[in-house]
Parts: C-alpha cells; structure tokens; sequence
C-alpha cells in the first residue's frame, strides 16, 4: 500500500519549498510529518495566518498531522504508528532529545529581519553542504523507541538530508526523508 508523507517544506520561511498545493487532507494515507509551516522563521506579521493554517490543518489531519519542531506547539514529537510495523514521527526527539526538542518547541512565533535576513540562509546553505551523520546517541533513542513502541521501522523527517537514508539499528529500519514529498510503498 503506497503512502504519502509530507515534512520540512518550512512555508513562510525564507526557504521554504513547494507549497500548500501538496497537501490534501482527505487522502488517508498522507501524513503531515511537521515542520511544513515554520513559525519560528515566519515574519512576526504572518505569525497569526501561519499559526491559523497550522490549526486547520491539524483539525483536517487528524491523528495524521504530527507537528514538528518550527510548528512551535509546545507539544513533543509524537509517534504514530501506520500498522503493526512502522510508525512515523517529525523526528526531533530522536535527533535533539526530549529536553532540546520541548525547550524549542517552546520559543516565541516569528523572526525578524536579520534572523529570517541572514540566519536562516546561513544555516541552510551549510546544510546544503553539509553531510549530515546519525549519532550514536540518535541511534541509541531510535532503538529504545522502535522497541518500546513494537515497531520494525521509524519514519522521520527533521535532518533535511539530500537523499532518504534508511539506516538500520538493531535490526530496525530508521528512515530519515528529504525534505518534501515522499511517498513510499508499506
């Protein structure tokens, strides 16, 4: 069965990609992966247009809409899980911990012109040249997860890496997805 799932488009950002296009709400087999609306990197203006379509959009979802961390809803990364083996979150409690991830999270809406300015164009162009690794201590959470939640493999978003990785640790399937839309046979 093919599902859909749609993470890190980071609309309203100075790099954001795509657009609201991609999302369609009544295919229940798409699942909103977080981090697609960035109120951490909107303008303080749009904070309250931005933070509307984050609300309508988790109503839409439903249990398919996981937020991620520029959501800022002052919630954690939750786990879904799709079926009896795989199960699917944004990704940040994997990579950062409970304490960075709900601390983040946490922040005001909005930036202004130098963090939206040079900040984020900054960071996303080393990003851009940037491999990023899967710690030992990433794999350490991931691991605990997929065996405390009884799944075989985990799917994130978060790490914006240019290609899927799928890594496996102790015989389950971590995989990280590109930024965008992905869609992938379970």
């Amino acid at each position: 069965m093919k599902f859909k799932f749609i993470n890190d488009l980071h609309l309203y950002a100075p790099n954001a990609i795509l657009d609201e296009s991609v999302f369609s709400p009544s295919n229940s087999r798409e699942f909103y992966l977080g981090d697609n609306y960035d109120l951490a990197n909107c303008k303080k203006s749009d904070v309250k247009e931005v933070q509307d379509k984050v609300t309508k959009l988790k109503r839409l979802y439903g249990g398919r809409f996981i937020s991620g961390n520029h959501e800022r809803q002052s919630d954690s990364d939750s786990l879904v899980k799709i079926n009896n083996d795989v199960a699917v979150m944004h990704g940040d409690l994997i990579f950062w911990g409970e304490e960075k991830s709900k601390d983040y999270r946490s922040k005001p809406h909005g930036a202004g012109f130098l963090k939206r300015g040079l900040w984020v164009n900054a960071l996303e162009a080393i990003e851009n040249g940037y491999n990023r690794k899967v710690s030992s201590e990433d794999r350490g959470r991931f691991s605990a997860m997929a065996v405390s939640y009884k799944v075989k493999r985990i799917i994130v978003g978060h790490l914006h890496p240019s290609e899927q990785l799928d890594i496996n640790v102790d015989g389950c399937l971590l995989t990280v997805l590109k930024r965008g839309v992905t869609e992938l046979e379970l």
